[in-house]
């Protein structure tokens, strides 16, 4: 009768176990994850990344493991298609411009002040920012920052202000991390913790109730907010489409 040790089959079976979990999971992490389910134009955007493209793989990586952050993972390939177009100003200068910038609106709130004075600090200014670089975000943003930011969106989504909307305007109005070229920063949570409270303290609806005309009408109840920001004849610099105009 041959002699088995029973310790060792055990162990065996315990390994093969668990190997074989792994090499599922691996195999659907790979079926997942793989190049092959790259559009063309994220492949091409992966061309312009240089060293960075480790950063943005591991975003793509970090929602594919779960089910349940698939439309995680779209917003990410969004981003990530469209981020070719998106470059930060690298400038002294301009580090300078809104320095005084800052003081100004920090002692002042009357708007027609405030536009004479940025009149005055952009002329200042209009003929020495000749020290100005561009620096893609395809080359600069981190895996960290993104996934930060996509967390915070998806969590933004089931505001009062963006619940109804369909994932097509959620990645156009509430997805994209940066307004134009300024510094890349985690803004949301400054927003959220010194802005939002404020806002929604001003409206007298109750907050499960709240609309994007409750919040627009109240946006023109701040300082300078019922000058739809600065009028058109501000120069381009701080130049942007009109807000909240009608109720």
């Amino acid at each position: 009768m041959p002699c088995f040790n029973l310790k060792y089959v055990t162990l065996t079976m315990k390994n093969l176990k668990w190997n074989s979990c792994n090499l599922l999971m691996y195999g659907f992490v790979s079926v997942f994850t793989g190049c092959a389910s790259y559009s063309d134009s994220l492949k091409t955007n992966f061309q312009l990344t240089g060293k960075n493209q480790r950063e943005l793989k591991k975003v793509i990586r970090h929602y594919s493991v779960h089910r349940a952050d698939s439309l995680k993972r779209k917003a990410t390939i969004f981003l990530i298609e469209n981020m070719d177009a998106h470059v930060l100003y690298v400038s002294k200068s301009w580090d300078d411009f809104h320095v005084e910038l800052d003081a100004f609106y920090r002692k002042e709130n009357r708007s027609s002040e405030l536009i004479n004075r940025f009149k005055a600090l952009y002329a200042k200014y209009a003929n020495g920012l000749q020290d100005i670089t561009y620096v893609s975000d395809m080359q600069m943003v981190s895996a960290q920052f993104l996934i930060a930011n996509i967390d915070q969106t998806f969590q933004a989504w089931k505001s009062p202000y963006s619940h109804d909307l369909n994932f097509a305007d959620f990645c156009e109005y509430i997805l994209p991390y940066r307004v134009a070229t300024e510094p890349l920063s985690d803004w949301r949570v400054e927003f959220n913790k010194y802005f939002i409270p404020n806002l929604y303290a001003r409206i007298k609806e109750r907050k499960d109730s709240i609309s994007t005309r409750n919040i627009c009408n109240v946006l023109k109840t701040y300082p300078y907010g019922t000058t739809i920001f600065f009028s058109a004849g501000v120069p381009d610099l701080l130049s942007a489409d009109a807000v909240c105009i009608s109720a």
